[in-house]
This record gives structure tokens, sequence and C-alpha cells, in this order.
């Protein structure tokens, strides 16, 4: 197993334990993140997100997979989506992610993901009928880097 294997490896155990700080040291100060809802962040930023997204939002990574090629994956993740006040689901949504590993730092990171299917799980019936529409797949992305930002702002 390769330095930068292990390096993926730590940054993948750091994300299962939440351990934001052990992540922000594993990613190189010039990290360049994108992903089809929240666009390009710079380092800073996606620590917030991953903060967001697996802190506050209760997303767990379910199950873990790596091919061969290093700096690539697929992960499943679980979350509960509020509908009204009483109802709570768990959704498994498989994402893939891509990795690049740099002098023992992570320096890209990207997720590929479908925005009709996650604005199918957020809004069953507006994402199945309207997910498709990059009118609504805009709003979507307003709507996330929004919350990121006024996260951001409380902080």
């Amino acid at each position: 197993m390769s330095k930068d294997h292990n390096i993926l490896l730590s940054f993948i155990n750091c994300l299962q334990r939440l351990d934001f700080e052990g992540m922000r040291g594993i990613c190189g100060n010039g990290l360049q993140y994108f992903d089809p809802l929240y666009g390009y962040l710079k380092k800073e930023e996606v620590v917030n997100l991953w903060r967001l997204k697996y802190e506050i939002d209760n997303i767990q990574i379910v199950k873990f997979d790596q091919p061969e090629n290093l700096g690539e994956g697929y992960y499943k993740f679980k979350c509960n989506i509020r509908y009204g006040l009483k109802i709570a689901i768990e959704i498994e949504q498989p994402l893939q992610f891509h990795c690049r590993v740099e002098n023992g730092l992570i320096t890209e990171y990207s997720e590929a993901f479908s925005l009709h299917k996650m604005a199918q799980i957020h809004s069953p019936f507006l994402g199945w009928l309207l997910g498709w529409n990059k009118y609504y797949q805009n709003r979507m992305k307003i709507k996330a880097r929004k919350r990121l930002f006024d996260l951001m702002k409380e902080e």
C-alpha cells in the first residue's frame, strides 16, 4: 500500500469519525473542491461544507469502496430528511468521488452525483417532476450555497 493510499484512507477515516480538524490537516492549502450542488469551493469553505453535511445534516457514510485506481472511490451515505414535523426517512444514495494526492496532501477532491436524484430525495414530487430542469437545479444550488455561507458568517 502506497503512502498516498494511506493518506486517502486516513482522510476517509476522519470523515467517518467527523474529525474535521484531521481532514483540514490532510488537505493542502490550495485544495480544489467541486461537486454538482456547491460548485467550486476553497479549503475553508470545504471544511465548513463537510461540517454542514456530516455534523448538522447528520449524513453518515454507510459503505466505502475503493477500486484499484488510487483517488477514485464510491460510497453510499445515509441521511435523515424531514418532511413536515413528524416524518423522517432514511435514504441511501451512491456517490462517486475523485481525489488527488500530491506531496503527502490532498490537493483535489470532487464528488459526482445526480442533481435530479438529489431533488427527488429532498422534494419527492417536485424533484421528480422538475429535478431535470436547469432552472430548478440552479435554485437548489443557490439555496445550498446560501446555507453554507450563512453558516460561515455565524462563526
